[in-house]
């Protein structure tokens, strides 16, 4: 599968992972990735192609994606950012690391501005991207807690809707979710605690 090479930020290639708006055919806000790293990218002269690029969390990325914060504020949570000059090449661009006190906010989505799901493109990337960040968030959690022999439950972490082909709907979330795979593999018939007395995550 081919991979759109958008950026080179500190010797890392840096790939278009998913275009969240765009105008004219050209992506305006978007989703990069380089080997282990999320990249929020906003281009804030479309003539010039200028950009400002920010890592992005795991955590702030969820938040994003389902409105949960302004889009601004997504930016201005990170400590730093890159701007970007774009040459023939992205080895050609010229590419400048800038503390996030200095960015120019004129520049960024409006305030109270949250990001909406508009396209079934972006709606399926939102899914994927769901089911790989609770995974993760679930492991971490999981083996956090054992490890410290604390305890957990279903009812501990989440309050559970209704599952529908193997997913998870979620009325309330706290800070990790169990999918029915996981729950008939981990839970007991009586929601037994799990403690690290009798399980163990590998290291």
């Amino acid at each position: 599968m081919d991979r759109t090479l958008c950026f080179i930020i500190e010797n890392q290639n840096i790939y278009l992972e998913q275009v969240l708006v765009e105008y004219m055919g050209v992506p305006i806000f978007f989703v990069c990735h380089d080997e282990k790293q999320r990249y929020l990218a906003l281009c804030v002269d479309v003539d010039e192609l200028q950009y400002f690029v920010t890592m992005i969390a795991p955590r702030d990325m969820f938040d994003l994606l389902h409105g949960n914060v302004p889009m601004r504020n997504v930016i201005l949570k990170q400590n730093k950012f890159w701007k970007v000059i774009s040459g023939e090449e992205p080895v050609d661009d010229v590419v400048v690391e800038c503390s996030i006190d200095d960015i120019d906010c004129n520049v960024l989505p409006q305030e109270n501005a949250f990001f909406e799901i508009l396209t079934k493109d972006i709606a399926e990337y939102v899914k994927k991207f769901d089911v790989d960040f609770w995974s993760e968030e679930y492991d971490t959690t999981l083996c956090a807690q054992i490890n410290k022999s604390y305890y957990l439950s279903t009812n501990k972490y989440v309050a559970v809707t209704k599952y529908e082909d193997s997913e998870v709907l979620v009325q309330e979330e706290s800070s990790a979710i169990l999918n029915s795979l996981i729950k008939r593999s981990l839970i007991s018939k009586d929601h037994e605690w799990l403690t690290s007395e009798n399980n163990a995550c590998a290291a």
